[in-house]
């Protein structure tokens, strides 16, 4: 799509998205955790597409072509790849499209927008993010620590695992070490442990440091 310009992969990009939410809602029906709010996030959440879920809240981040640029062309140093470097100029003027239909999109639906510049303070935003998220969180129950807090953990984990393996049988290669949420059932507990998708499977998915 890209070959058709920005506005068309743009296009694709929602598209494509949009197919997506299901299964991202069938997730997190699946945790079983009525109650308890559940944070999801990624590129292909759009606001529209998101109104369809009926969220309690919503933040989106939305930052600069040079941003972009400097991030895709940092992730290609990692391959050698010719045709993906060649296609990062392409790639930037499809983001920055989807990026101002971000914005207009959730200016229009009253949702919380952060604009993350070039040189960007994270302090800032994650500021920003937190006081969005615990606001809308706040009227809710959390999960008690301990079994609860435990299981929950262990079934994002799997979430994970599941795309992980999908994209690898994609791609026909094995991805890095992917780092997974501590299974420890600790209240606050922000550890994580580095495992391959072989490595998880081996350890039944009790990982915990």
């Amino acid at each position: 799509m890209l070959a058709l310009g920005a506005e068309a992969a743009a296009d694709e990009f929602e598209r494509t998205s949009a197919l997506r939410l299901p299964i991202v809602m069938a997730d997190v029906r699946a945790a079983h955790v009525a109650g308890v709010p559940t944070l999801v996030e990624g590129p292909q959440l759009h606001p529209r597409a998101a109104a369809t879920w009926s969220p309690v809240g919503a933040i989106w981040l939305v930052t600069t072509a040079e941003r972009t640029r400097a991030a895709r062309r940092q992730r290609l140093l990692r391959t050698d790849d010719d045709a993906a470097r060649r296609r990062v100029d392409a790639l930037v003027e499809r983001d920055q499209v989807i990026g101002a239909r971000l914005r207009s999109a959730a200016r229009e639906a009253g949702h919380a927008l952060v604009e993350v510049p070039t040189d960007v303070d994270w302090t800032g935003v994650v500021a920003a993010v937190r006081q969005a998220v615990e606001a809308v969180t706040a009227p809710f129950d959390r999960l008690a620590p301990g079994a609860a807090l435990s299981s929950r953990r262990r079934h994002e984990n799997d979430v994970v695992l599941r795309q992980i393996v999908a994209h690898e049988r994609h791609i026909g290669a094995t991805l890095p070490p992917f780092p997974y949420a501590c299974v420890c059932g600790r209240s606050g507990c922000t550890d994580t442990v580095s495992a391959t998708s072989a490595e998880y499977r081996a350890s039944g998915g009790q990982l915990t440091l």
